[in-house]
């Protein structure tokens, strides 16, 4: 079942007819690398988030601005 919707997908990424563009990059991808990047992005995703709440929580502290409970 994953395999199959990694299959499709990196057959919906790649084009029909490899070009020197930067989509032509696409077609020497494979369905790994697809998986890797996502994962990768995720991952950055998670950590963006991760700081700015720290962020947010410094800055609370710094201030001493209190949430209403």
């Amino acid at each position: 079942m994953f395999a199959r919707f990694i299959a499709f997908v990196s057959r919906a990424v790649t084009p029909k007819k490899p070009k020197s563009t930067i989509l032509g990059g696409y077609a020497s991808h494979s369905a790994a690398q697809l998986v890797l990047w996502i994962a990768l992005g995720l991952l950055l995703l998670v950590l963006a988030c991760a700081l700015l709440w720290l962020l947010m929580l410094v800055i609370t502290q710094q201030f001493n601005i209190g949430f209403p409970h």
